[in-house]
């Protein structure tokens, strides 16, 4: 199968009156046969299946922004050829702040599942897609309540007997595209969590030597503070306010340092 029967789809949305730099995106993998000669620029229907499919299942605080089609490379990245660009608009179909009903924040999403005869199925996030009527808290964790659930489901068979089969189909492609599973079922799975900030990145990078010297520094003041509380405890241990600190601390460091790898070799 030629590289460019391969596509990548995202569409790429955010709140309204939110800055444009927050804005975030859905990816889709769509399989366009070589002997139709399809290239990126002809996708604008699958594009728009999408585009409604997404609409249907997003308040109206979310902003749609575009479309961005382009080849998938060897590597499984997004590629310049057939590169395109479609401008989108409009909101999302749910009248999320309509009624008095609050829309969820974002790291409360819409699980929807797109799954293949075989292989591991691929779980969709979609972020603006919840209100408080749309969910409910039960035993501690947030379900699919009545009220949008059937226009969820609704909205997934629609997009799966759309693109699933024909001539340009939703698919799952393995790393490197080596293997390529046409979806067969679109379905909805629930509420899930997404962290919607970015992760911090170290401040600092250490050398081999570096490491080396700090993990012997952190051993050897972890030695000191273990002989300490072990002198306290023989006479009678630490101050009452100040044990419960120094177990808190020790607790955590003890997360901390269950979260250092062993350090791979050459």
């Amino acid at each position: 199968m030629a590289d460019q029967t391969l596509f990548k789809i995202r569409l790429y949305k955010k709140l309204v009156g939110a800055p444009d730099d927050s804005e975030w995106s859905n990816e889709y993998e769509i399989e366009a046969p070589a002997a139709e000669g399809v290239e990126a620029l002809d996708l604008t229907q699958a594009v728009a299946d999408l585009e409604r499919f997404e609409k249907t299942i997003h308040t109206f605080s979310v902003e749609f922004r575009r479309a961005v089609v382009s080849t998938i490379a060897p590597d499984d990245q997004p590629s310049q050829d057939g590169f395109r660009v479609l401008p989108l608009s409009g909101v999302g179909s749910i009248a999320g702040n309509n009624n008095n009903n609050k829309v969820l924040d974002l790291g409360k999403v819409l699980v929807i599942s797109f799954t293949s005869v075989s292989g591991r199925a691929s779980r969709h996030q979609y972020r603006g897609a919840l209100d408080d009527q749309s969910t409910i808290l039960q035993f501690g964790a947030f379900r699919l309540s009545g009220i949008n659930q059937p226009t969820f489901i609704n909205a997934a068979q629609t997009l799966a007997s759309s693109a699933t089969g024909g001539l340009l189909r939703i698919v799952n492609v393995s790393r490197g595209n080596t293997v390529v599973r046409t979806v067969t079922a679109i379905t909805v799975q629930g509420v899930g969590s997404r962290q919607t900030t970015a992760r911090r990145k170290p401040k600092i990078s250490l050398d081999d030597d570096a490491i080396i010297t700090r993990l012997r520094a952190l051993l050897k003041e972890a030695s000191l503070v273990n002989a300490s509380i072990q002198t306290k405890n023989a006479l009678g241990g630490l101050e009452a306010g100040k044990a419960a600190t120094a177990n808190l601390l020790v607790r955590e460091l003890n997360s901390a340092v269950s979260e250092i790898g062993d350090a791979p070799g050459p």
